[in-house]
């Protein structure tokens, strides 16, 4: 048994930021988060920007979102197999579903020198990209903080700072059918649950505590759990994971579960209630397990 959780180090990380929903089409998987209740940015193609010349080159992908108020869930596509994918379609070959995982951190050179001490291969990384606003296309800018995949192979894990917020959480993009509120959880499970906690536990600077088959990290803002191949967390549906490792799950808090539960059963979405918590499986979430539950409780 790992030892209990410490406090989170929010100077490292801040808690959970976005999830990356890898899928085969673009506009398939935003009609299904549509059906799920969310509401969804306008489509980007990512493109990468000089930072010093502010020159733009098309990347073959693209993005819908969903911004909560903490938090967002983004889904990603290849909309031109001429164009750099960057990533997301040797990911595709892997499994569809959830494939980024990313943490907010507030001094990513600080969470750099941390994670190279703690004996990760971590490098900077300066990405840019336009948003949609009313007032037209803004740069967004986001400070990374990334690591090798072989050395976090549970998906794109990394650490960020949100250089340019407002243009991101603009207001009118936060207000959902499903009366969705935060991102606050993340399930992967794992071939090796023991390697995977120590490894996690290093990167994170924290020890996790067990909870149910798994391990779970209490982070400033939600909880990443670990979990074996068969198993999923307390009071969730049973799951075997398709490939290994495989991030299986994200949890979003709900302002009114009754909304949520009416757009499911509107939308003819097939859905399991357990205490109050309304789990839908990733036949029916792009590849990746849901479980929205009540924005006062601490989710599953």
């Amino acid at each position: 048994m790992m030892p209990q959780s410490t406090a989170p180090d929010t100077r490292f990380t801040t808690g959970l930021d976005h999830a990356g929903i890898f899928a085969h089409s673009l506009d398939e998987v935003a009609r299904c988060y549509e059906r799920l209740g969310f509401q969804l940015t306008p489509q980007s193609q990512h493109a990468s920007i000089d930072p010093q010349t502010g020159q733009s080159t098309p990347r073959g992908t693209a993005n819908r979102c969903a911004m909560l108020t903490r938090g967002y869930i983004e889904l990603l596509g290849i909309v031109d197999p001429s164009l750099d994918a960057r990533g997301v379609d040797k990911g595709l070959e892997h499994h569809v579903g959830l494939h980024i995982m990313a943490l907010g951190c507030e001094e990513p050179e600080a969470s750099l020198t941390a994670l190279r001490a703690r004996g990760f291969s971590a490098l900077p990384a300066d990405l840019r990209r336009y948003a949609d606003t009313p007032q037209g296309p803004q740069l967004v800018v986001f400070s990374q903080v990334r690591v090798p995949p072989a050395e976090m192979p549970e998906g794109m894990v990394f650490l960020l700072r949100h250089e340019t917020p407002q243009w991101l959480w603009q207001a009118h993009l936060l207000a959902h059918p499903n009366s969705a509120q935060a991102f606050t959880g993340v399930v992967v499970q794992v071939a090796d649950l023991h390697e995977a906690g120590q490894r996690y536990a290093r990167y994170l600077g924290m020890d996790a505590r067990t909870l149910g088959r798994g391990l779970a990290f209490q982070l400033a803002q939600g909880r990443l759990m670990l979990m074996p191949a068969d198993a999923m967390p307390p009071g969730w549906p049973a799951a075997t994971a398709p490939v290994l490792p495989f991030p299986a799950a994200i949890s979003v808090s709900v302002a009114d579960p009754a909304k949520a539960r009416a757009v499911l059963q509107a939308n003819a979405v097939p859905f399991v209630e357990n205490d109050g918590n309304l789990f839908v499986a990733r036949e029916y979430a792009g590849g990746v397990a849901l479980c929205f539950h009540a924005e006062q409780g601490c989710g599953p």
